[in-house]
């Protein structure tokens, strides 16, 4: 691959095509500052609407850091969402290199995938399902908010907490089909190439999916602080919940990590099939009919022949991966263990 020809694909791939904006990123346009920033900002004036509630009604809320962190997590769920909206379209130009399609083929096949990912109807329906399910484990089983002294302020709590979940839910919806997306992406014709660039920034999906089920995990990590700092009636029922939604965020991950190892590994095993069959016929003309040209194109072949070999099947370092397993995966899940077991 000649220089020039990298540099077209380098400045390809590093535009910025805006292909969909979601409607979260949309409400909020008007406010001149970035989204990460008007989102963090709503949540917090949830959190002191809170408080100001507190003044008002002359009571006061032992556990207000529950609050604190739950307006975290809502702006984390929001923010993400459209963090990875952001990052996906990123990757058309990847795209255009890799499968084997006309651009405009590719790009209507591509945004209409997003828009199913990103379809705020189906993120609001998601949401309101969850706010169902678990409104029945936190309002019966938990009870939230017996500890508060005002009914305002209590009921301030519910609909904070129940925007919360929905967010959370819909936030579920767009990750989880991000995994369909890939499925989707695996059942496309590719382009037989010999160059490595462009499979080599396919990884880049792998990790970008990593880096979300890295944020997927820390919100868990938020959320059993919560509870575990909360004077909650019912431990037990959330500890599970959370060990599920755990168990779920590991599946998802090597789930779609594994589709994504699949098209490297095939794209890999066509490459070095390939130019086997051209690096046999030049070593059989060179030791035939030894010059110096010949011998020159065996080694250059050869030097092809060992990049490719070396050409990464899986979008993350297998070691990085066992100890971020070792050292953050596996200890979660023994806390939240003796948690459930503490409190039977």
């Amino acid at each position: 691959m000649d220089e020039n020809r990298i540099k077209m694909v380098i400045k390809e791939e590093t535009e910025n095509i805006d292909l969909i904006q979601t409607f979260l990123e949309k409400i909020i346009k008007w406010v001149k500052l970035p989204y990460y920033i008007s989102w963090f900002l709503f949540a917090e004036m949830l959190f002191f609407g809170h408080y100001i509630l507190l003044i008002i009604t002359s009571t006061s809320d032992t556990y207000l850091i529950l609050n604190l962190l739950l307006s975290i997590v809502f702006a984390w769920f929001i923010i993400e969402i459209i963090w990875t909206c952001k990052q996906f379209e990123r990757f058309f130009p990847v795209l255009k290199n890799i499968i084997d399609l006309e651009e405009e083929e590719i790009r209507e096949w591509y945004i209409k995938r997003l828009k199913v990912i990103f379809n705020f109807k189906r993120m609001m329906i998601t949401g309101v399902v969850s706010l169902i399910i678990f409104g029945i484990v936190i309002f019966k089983f938990v009870n939230y908010g017996y500890w508060l002294e005002s009914k305002i302020v209590l009921y301030y709590d519910y609909v904070f907490l129940g925007i919360t979940i929905v967010a959370g839910g819909m936030s579920q919806y767009s990750f989880y089909s991000l995994s369909v997306f890939i499925f989707r992406l695996a059942k496309l014709p590719f382009k037989k190439i010999i160059y490595t660039y462009a499979t080599t920034r396919l990884t880049s999906i792998g990790r970008l999916l990593l880096k979300i089920g890295a944020g997927g995990i820390a919100l868990i990590m938020v959320a059993t602080l919560m509870i575990y700092l909360g004077p909650f009636e019912e431990h037990t029922y959330l500890y599970f919940l959370l060990l599920i939604f755990l168990i779920g965020a590991i599946f998802w991950f090597f789930i779609t990590q594994y589709k994504i190892h699949q098209i490297l590994l095939q794209r890999k095993n066509s490459r070095i099939d390939a130019i086997s069959i051209c690096l046999e016929k030049a070593i059989e003309e060179a030791v035939s009919n030894p010059t110096s040209e010949k011998i020159q194109k065996v080694n250059e072949l050869k030097g092809l022949f060992i990049e490719i070999h070396s050409m990464p099947v899986w979008p993350f370092d297998l070691k990085t991966l066992f100890s971020f397993l070792a050292t953050v995966i596996i200890p979660i899940i023994i806390i939240i263990l003796q948690l459930i077991l503490r409190q039977e």
